[in-house]
């Protein structure tokens, strides 16, 4: 007999559709004003995934996939779509990317994602952090100012913003 258990108030957000919208309206009207270009959105997990592929869907953007460790599929590869969007979308050329997830307690997520990604696609790189339901943002910041890159939060708005390059 399966136990039900209740879900995380992340995932409940994010699996309904109404919230989920409002988040992503907000990160989208976020993300443009900052004037950072991105050519992709990445997303880790269930919920990265799910919120991830609706935030691309506004951006009208393509979705990368970063499977987490142990995380079995009917693929072997660890990262989906690079060799799709390159395919598809020759004008990309930068290759840049917003990595999703609901938030960032260790940065073990972000760092294995940052990692696969480059592993198998050095050219790719991940320019900003969004994160969707993060409150503590402490290891989030460390992990966006160490990497140069932005870090926002549909409520907090833009938490980081890298130096610009001289």
């Amino acid at each position: 007999m399966n136990t039900y258990h209740e879900s995380s108030p992340h995932l409940k957000a994010v699996l309904d559709v109404g919230q989920r919208m409002k988040m992503v309206r907000q990160s989208a009207l976020m993300l443009e004003s900052t004037g950072l270009r991105i050519d992709a959105v990445v997303g880790c997990g269930v919920s990265g995934i799910v919120f991830g592929t609706s935030l691309a869907d506004r951006l009208q953007l393509p979705i990368v996939i970063v499977r987490k460790r142990d995380e079995s599929a009917h693929s072997k590869n660890d990262v989906e779509g690079p060799d799709a969007i390159t395919a598809c979308h020759p004008h990309i050329t930068r290759k840049q990317c917003l990595f999703v997830d609901d938030l960032m307690a260790s940065g073990h997520t972000f760092e294995h994602t940052r990692k696969k990604l480059v592993q198998r696609y050095p050219d790719w790189k991940i320019m900003g952090i969004l994160l969707y339901h993060d409150v503590m943002l402490f290891q989030a910041r460390d992990a966006a100012r160490e990497q140069g890159i932005y870090l926002m939060t549909p409520e907090k708005g833009i938490v980081y913003s890298p130096p610009p390059l001289t």
